[in-house]
């Protein structure tokens, strides 16, 4: 009998990745929207994002199905998104890398804190022990900033927005983790953003073109 292979490691692998990926987005948003409006920013990354996922359906290597329950969750990950990029983004905007990194990383603890609350979740000691270490860094590092006069606080009640709502995307993510795939659900947020974010900029630079692509 051929024996199975142990897969255990895979979820804390994709973790690191998506995380790795996250700190060099975050990092990159700051540079961009040096020379770009934020919306017209999100504009091209959700719309390149959608582009090359439709290719892979196109191609036949991916399919949809939203013939399933509880599809006004999945659009309501895309709204989700949505907000949240909007806090990121304009969070950035009014803070600084390091701040905006610090306080985006309590992310995963605010979901935590909302998994016990809505899906009865509940962390261990030695998760609960180092997020608390965790918010005391944030704290610090916010108060340290905030002396120096590179914060405003409208950037930090928008990167806690932020927080919120990725903390509100990933329980309803994990709601429904089993109906749809990873590929549906990202497809139909990356959908809803390139949308709204593409009307946004060109609304910003009131239909102007050449501003749209100009910084590229």
């Amino acid at each position: 009998m051929k024996e199975l292979r142990d897969y255990s490691w895979m979820p804390y692998a994709a973790a690191i990745t998506g995380n790795l990926i996250w700190g060099f987005s975050n990092t990159l948003t700051q540079v961009a929207i040096n020379v770009a409006l934020p919306s017209i920013v999100l504009a091209v990354r959700f719309s390149s994002a959608i582009l090359v996922m439709s290719a892979l359906i196109f191609m036949g290597k991916e399919k949809l199905n939203f013939h399933k329950p509880h599809l006004l969750r999945v659009l309501a990950l895309g709204f989700i998104e949505l907000i949240y990029f909007y806090c990121e983004s304009y969070g950035i905007v009014y803070t600084n890398v390091t701040c905006s990194g610090v306080i985006l990383a309590v992310s995963p603890i605010v979901s935590t804190a909302f998994a016990a609350l809505f899906l009865k979740e509940l962390p261990t000691k030695r998760q609960a022990v180092f997020s608390v270490v965790a918010v005391t860094g944030v704290i610090m590092i916010t108060v340290a900033e905030g002396i120096a006069g590179e914060i405003q606080p409208v950037g930090i009640v928008l990167l806690i927005g932020g927080c919120i709502c990725s903390a509100v995307f990933r329980v309803i993510n994990r709601s429904i983790v089993k109906i749809y795939t990873a590929f549906e659900r990202t497809y139909v947020v990356l959908l809803v953003s390139a949308a709204a974010f593409t009307i946004a900029g060109i609304v910003d630079i009131r239909g102007n073109l050449f501003t749209l692509v100009k910084p590229l």
